[in-house]
């Protein structure tokens, strides 16, 4: 008897997946880190978007940034009083530009040895105004702490205070060199590389 509840068991742990009429035994993952980990910085990746990902409108920077406070404490709402201040926003609006961070998981560190979690990263800021661009770097970090999943922040983390460290022009690029680096990435996709 023993033996059968034994084997009856291990059966009830063990998950299959069919796959074109193809029994597959799945196994599953013993690092829980790597779901957090991907997790954690999907959550700021996200954050970022809605934060720096903006067009010269007011009522859409003002739909993206509030999303942005949905996810984060109020430091969010101080940084962007003072980019306010600094007139960040009007230049975007008057200058009729595009912004957008460039944020690769890669460059995120996250501290996961105590809570709230540390984070931070560094990016490309580029702002697109008519046919010129400046790239920017940009460096910020936080912490991290996980919440409950709600409808107006579905990821299941919260920033806290959040951190501007470093906002400085990179490169200016003119129309011209624009073209021609967007004529050499046609051609890199043109010919498969």
């Amino acid at each position: 008897m023993n033996k059968a509840a034994e084997i009856t068991n291990k059966a009830k742990d063990e998950v299959y997946i069919f796959v074109d009429n193809q029994a597959y035994k799945a196994v599953r993952s013993q690092d829980y880190g790597q779901n957090m980990d991907a997790s954690a910085k999907g959550a700021i990746q996200l954050f970022n978007d809605y934060f720096w990902n903006l067009e010269p409108y007011q009522d859409y920077i003002n739909v993206r940034q509030n999303k942005a406070f949905d996810m984060s404490d109020e430091s969010t709402k101080r940084l962007r009083k003072s980019l306010i201040n600094d007139n960040f926003y009007t230049d975007i609006i008057n200058s009729k530009s595009s912004t957008k961070i460039e944020l690769k998981p890669q460059d995120i560190v996250i501290d996961f040895s105590k809570k709230p979690y540390q984070f931070n990263y560094k990016a490309e800021f580029i702002v697109v105004a008519g046919k010129s661009k400046t790239i920017h770097n940009l460096e910020a970090g936080g912490e991290l702490e996980q919440t409950r999943q709600v409808d107006n922040n579905f990821t299941g983390f919260r920033i806290k205070n959040y951190h501007l460290d470093k906002l400085g022009v990179k490169e200016e690029i003119k129309e011209a060199e624009i073209t021609a680096e967007n004529n050499n990435q046609e051609n890199q996709q043109n010919n498969g590389l």
